[in-house]
C-alpha cells in the first residue's frame, strides 16, 4: 500500500513544535535585544576600567590626588661615584663614609633614582620633567620607552612642567637629531630659570663647581633643549597657579629658578620637591652639607633646611626626583637633623 508521507516544514509559523504566536515571538526577540545591550554595557565598562594608566604593569606606581591620577615612571638612574664628586663638599671623607655606612649604604657611591611624575586629569596628560634623554647614556633616558609600556604614546602628552633645566630634567625634550620627543606638549619653565640658562655666560660663581667642561655641558644641554621648544614654551612667573591644580613655588639654590610644585585636587595634595634633596641619607641627616651642583650652595642649604622643616612640621606627603623609587615619603625631625620615612609600597605593584 502506498502511504502518503507528510513533510512538515519548520518555519517561523512553527517553533518548538507549537503553533506560532506573534506576541510570544516579539517578546522573545525583545529579551534577546535586552541581553545584547546588557552584554555591550558590561564590555564597555570593562574597557573603560582598562583605560587606567599603567594598570597591571609591574614597575609603575599609581595613586590618586583627589581627582588626579598620578603615576610614577622611571627614567632610569645615575650613579655618583665617588660620593664627594657631588655630595658633602669640604667635609672630611671619613665622616661622609661613616654617615653612609651607619645606614648600611655603600661608602663609595650614591645611586640617584630618576622618578618622573605623570598626572592625568580631564583631557590632560602632564609630565613633571622630561628626563635625561641621551645625555648620560643607557642607564637613563628611559622615559619615552616606559611611557609606552604604560600605554601612553609621547605624542599624547599635553604639558611638561620643568622644575629646573639641569640635563637630567630637561635633556629628554629633544632627541639626538634635535627633534621634539613630545611634539604636542606645551612646555612650562620659570622666568628665573629661562633667564639664567639663556644668558651668554651663566654665573656659577656661588657654587663649588670647578670643572669647566661640566659647566659648559650644563649650559649647552639647557640651551639646546630650550631652543628646541621655543614655539611651545610658556614662561611662568613666581608663585603662578598652573592648570588649576598646581602651585609653582620658588625654591632657589640648586638653580635660580628651581621650583617646588604643590599638586592639589579636592582636599588632597602632594608636594613635588624636585632636587631640594638628592640622597635619602646625606640630604636629611646633614642638610647643611654642600651639594656641588647647586648654583648657589648657600641658598641651596637654606632652601633644603626650610623645606625639610616645613614638611616635618606639616607631616605632608612629598615626592622627590632622586630618592629611591617611587620617591614618595615623609620627613621626621631628629635630634641632629631629619629622617626620611619612605611611603609604604607593596610590591610587585
Amino acid at each position: 500500500m502506498n502511504k502518503k508521507v507528510l513533510i512538515r516544514r519548520t518555519t517561523p509559523a512553527s517553533l518548538g513544535g507549537s503553533s506560532f504566536n506573534s506576541t510570544h515571538f516579539n517578546g522573545y526577540m525583545k529579551n534577546i535585544h535586552s541581553l545584547i545591550i546588557i552584554v555591550a554595557l558590561l564590555l564597555n565598562t570593562n574597557l573603560f576600567a582598562q583605560e587606567r594608566i599603567g594598570q597591571n604593569r609591574i614597575g609603575l606606581y599609581t595613586m590618586n590626588i583627589g581627582k588626579i591620577e598620578a603615576v610614577v615612571i622611571s627614567d632610569g638612574h645615575l650613579c655618583v661615584n665617588p660620593v664627594q664628586a657631588e655630595f658633602a663638599q669640604r667635609i672630611d671623607s671619613t665622616k661622609v663614609a661613616q654617615t653612609l655606612q651607619n645606614r648600611f649604604a655603600p661608602a663609595t657611591e650614591v645611586d640617584l633614582a630618576m622618578n618622573i611624575l605623570l598626572l592625568s586629569f580631564g583631557n590632560r596628560l602632564v609630565l613633571i620633567d622630561a628626563g635625561a634623554g641621551y645625555v648620560f647614556g643607557s642607564e637613563s633616558g628611559r622615559l619615552a620607552e616606559n611611557l609606552r609600556y604604560a600605554g601612553i604614546a609621547p605624542e599624547k602628552i599635553t604639558d611638561i612642567v620643568i622644575t629646573h633645566a639641569h640635563p637630567d630634567h630637561i635633556g629628554g625634550l629633544a632627541d639626538q637629531n634635535r627633534m621634539p620627543v613630545f611634539p604636542n606638549a606645551k612646555i612650562h619653565l620659570s622666568r628665573e630659570e629661562y633667564d639664567f640658562w639663556m644668558t651668554a655666560n651663566p654665573d656659577f660663581s656661588k657654587s663649588t663647581m670647578t670643572d669647566k667642561q661640566h659647566m659648559k655641558m650644563l649650559v649647552d644641554v639647557a640651551q639646546r633643549n630650550i631652543r628646541s621648544v621655543m614655539d611651545r614654551l610658556h614662561i611662568f612667573q613666581r608663585n603662578e597657579e598652573l592648570l588649576e591644580c598646581m602651585q609653582l613655588i620658588p625654591a632657589p639654590g640648586h638653580t635660580p629658578g628651581h621650583i617646588i610644585i604643590r599638586i592639589y585636587s579636592e582636599n588632597e595634595e602632594l608636594y613635588h620637591i624636585a632636587d631640594v634633596v638628592h640622597s635619602e641619607i646625606i640630604s636629611f641627616e646633614h642638610p647643611e652639607w654642600i651639594y656641588n651642583s647647586d648654583t648657589d650652595y648657600k641658598e641651596g642649604i637654606e632652601t633644603r633646611r626650610k623645606t625639610l622643616e616645613q614638611l616635618a612640621n606639616s607631616g605632608s606627603l612629598f615626592f622627590a626626583y632622586h630618592l629611591p623609587w617611587p620617591g614618595l615619603g615623609y620627613v621626621k625631625s631628629t635630634a641632629g637633623g631629619y629622617k626620611w620615612v619612605q611611603k609604604r609600597v607593596v610590591m610587585p605593584y
